[in-house]
């Protein structure tokens, strides 16, 4: 074994660590939210834990794997939960924060969009990744078509929603650059605070409210 393999090892087995990790947190933030809130926001939280659980459990299952073929088929089902994870997040916020004409158009969109995400990693995986990262920066942010919505919120209840944005924004620029030391395991950290804070806004914003 070359200096190369061991050093990809070493960073694989950060990668599954930390997104091990997130499987734990986000089992536990899961069951949280579905014991804890109405009856009536049970389907739109349940696709959103779902898609939580998927994201982090899809992440370390890939990373955790060296067999070539088998680890090619689990980077598109890690690539596709990303799309997942971010419709999913939306599903709750759609359906009970935003207005119900706008909520369900852009509920649509987003879950439009990742089907299309879903296809172009079906076949294209490896292939014309800015393409998708251009589609995960664009749906992340379609919540701001909404200005009402942010303009009637109190910053503190935004600032969650907008922090967790932020570092997943951010942590597209580590994911990108590969010639940065464990530039993989940063941006899983990226989206662990990400996810947290989207996480603490739904908890907030839906189930408490």
């Amino acid at each position: 074994m070359n200096v190369n393999q061991r050093k990809e090892i070493t960073e694989e087995l950060w990668n599954a660590y930390s997104h091990g990790t997130g499987v734990v947190l986000s089992l536990v933030g899961a069951i949280w939210l579905l014991t804890t809130t109405k009856e009536n926001l049970l389907f739109p939280l349940t696709i959103y834990a779902i898609s939580l659980v998927l994201l982090f459990t899809a992440s370390t299952v890939y990373h955790s794997v060296y067999n070539p073929d088998i680890k090619f088929k689990l980077r598109k089902l890690d690539h596709i939960s990303i799309y997942y994870l971010i419709a999913g997040t939306y599903t709750p916020i759609c359906l009970s924060i935003l207005k119900p004409s706008l909520g369900l158009l852009l509920l649509i969109l987003v879950w439009g969009i990742a089907i299309i995400g879903t296809i172009l990693k079906l076949w294209l995986t490896g292939k014309y990744e800015v393409i998708s990262l251009v589609l995960y920066g664009i749906m992340g942010w379609l919540v701001v078509i909404d200005f009402d919505f942010i303009l009637q919120n109190e910053i503190t209840d935004f600032t969650y929603l907008a922090i967790g944005g932020i570092f997943y924004t951010v942590g597209i620029l580590f994911y990108a650059n590969k010639r940065i030391p464990f530039n993989h395991f940063i941006w899983h950290i990226f989206v662990l605070v990400g996810a947290a804070c989207h996480w603490y806004f739904i908890y907030k914003e839906v189930v408490l409210k």
